[in-house]
């Protein structure tokens, strides 16, 4: 079964690659994702029901790819045009850019209250490993906190699509402004705070600057995973003691046991095995999904409010010994078991990814084909803040169809939701009370 499996995944993303050249798109990442989380498939021996799920979301991939190729067809012809085309010239720079920074006050601030309610820094960073239940009741300080992505997302974007006088200024403040919102990232006790920084900036200079090629892009994913890895295990290990102060690894573990150690490569299997192992049978019939809306109600008000996936898969885990300060990510498969059985949860899911994948896709095929619509003129015609807003939502929109395949549709819903929501609160004062003043060449 494994040499199938291994036989179908290479031909996937053999075809993937020929279909569209662009390493970035959502059907790469969809492969990266079940790759990374899902390797441990290639290492040891696991349960009928698991390889029949992975081959499943082979055979999925495989039709996205077609789907993807066909919507994409001319997506990096025009791409490659628009990067070489004169840049505007930005007349207001030091009114966007102070915007920016002033911005940048509200998460600096919520992630200094937060260490000041801890009680200090040592004791805040010991928080992180149970953040679930230490930061409980603090969520409306953490979702401040969760601003300083999105906004070095659009520092950068603005930065690299427009010319203005005294760039190299700009360039270091951006510099200083990315080592703070990387220490944030450290600071949320969350990977993908610190590792997604250098993926999404990574993103917006393939995109708008130069395409990568994978001689830089294997390198880059072998980095991202370990440092995955890493980030994990080490947030798992924090300890302090009245002699060394904060420890980031066990007193005997190397970094080698440290990543030898690592959850990644399982993580999208141990949900699988849950439900496979044991019989489930507390169907949620789509509450699951819900809970994207229905986790802004206070439990004060709505006692009996949906679970998460995570939380019922979990609860049905742990049994009688579920505590609450971390649960299991059910993954696609999984929590569509968990609403609507093991035969018709899977198809549901599958169902509800392709209307994701679609939607997904689609963004950028509107961002091609408005690019399209001002090619004749030379972009001279271009409407900036079209550019941006359609350049952030594909990005945040990229990992997504991956991302369902090991997280709960809650944790994707609420992330995209709050991204959203940020994204038009800096749109508001960044492109219409201050506007973007240029001209274009």
């Amino acid at each position: 079964m494994v040499i199938i499996i291994s036989i179908f995944l290479f031909i996937c993303c053999l075809t993937a690659y020929y279909n569209n050249r662009d390493l970035f798109s959502p059907v790469k990442f969809y492969f990266i994702a079940l790759i990374t989380y899902f390797f441990d498939i290639f290492l040891h021996p696991q349960i009928d029901e698991v390889y029949y799920s992975y081959l499943m979301y082979l055979a999925f991939g495989f039709m996205l790819i077609f789907l993807e190729a066909k919507m994409l067809v001319n997506f990096n012809s025009v791409l490659d045009k628009f990067r070489k085309r004169n840049k505007p010239t930005l007349h207001n720079p030091i009114k966007v850019f102070l915007a920016i920074f002033l911005i940048s006050a509200i998460p600096i601030g919520a992630q200094l209250y937060l260490i000041s309610l801890m009680g200090g820094i040592e004791l805040y960073v010991i928080s992180m490993k149970l953040r679930v239940e230490a930061w409980m009741g603090l969520g409306h300080i953490i979702i401040f906190r969760d601003l300083m992505p999105i906004i070095n997302l659009i520092f950068f974007i603005v930065l690299i699509c427009f010319d203005f006088k005294h760039k190299k200024i700009v360039v270091l403040l951006y510099i200083i402004h990315l080592i703070i919102t990387l220490s944030i990232g450290l600071l949320s006790g969350s990977r993908s705070g610190v590792l997604n920084t250098f993926l999404l900036n990574l993103m917006i200079f393939h995109y708008l600057i130069k395409q990568l090629k994978p001689g830089f892009l294997i390198p880059f994913f072998i980095f991202f995973l370990i440092g995955a890895s890493f980030l994990g295990e080490v947030r798992d290990s924090l300890r302090i003691n009245d002699d060394d102060g904060v420890k980031l690894v066990g007193e005997d573990s190397e970094l080698s046991e440290t990543l030898g150690n690592t959850s990644t490569f399982v993580y999208g299997i141990i949900p699988l095995n849950i439900i496979y192992e044991e019989n489930f049978t507390n169907y949620q019939y789509g509450l699951t999904y819900l809970t994207t809306i229905t986790n802004y109600i206070p439990r004060s008000i709505w006692p009996g409010k949906p679970d998460t996936g995570g939380v019922i898969i979990t609860k049905f885990k742990k049994k009688g010994n579920y505590e609450g300060t971390t649960n299991y990510s059910p993954g696609l498969i999984a929590e569509g078991v968990l609403n609507f059985g093991y035969y018709l949860g899977p198809i549901i899911a599958f169902l509800f990814l392709g209307f994701i994948s679609y939607l997904v896709i689609g963004t950028y095929r509107r961002l091609a084909r408005y690019l399209q619509k001002n090619l004749d003129s030379n972009f001279l015609n271009l409407n900036y803040n079209i550019i941006i807003r359609s350049i952030f939502l594909l990005i945040i929109l990229q990992q997504t169809i991956g991302n369902l395949t090991v997280a709960e549709s809650n944790n994707i819903g609420f992330n995209l939701l709050k991204q959203l929501i940020f994204f038009a609160f800096i749109d508001i004062i960044i492109l219409r009370l201050i506007r973007l003043n240029y001209t274009n060449k």
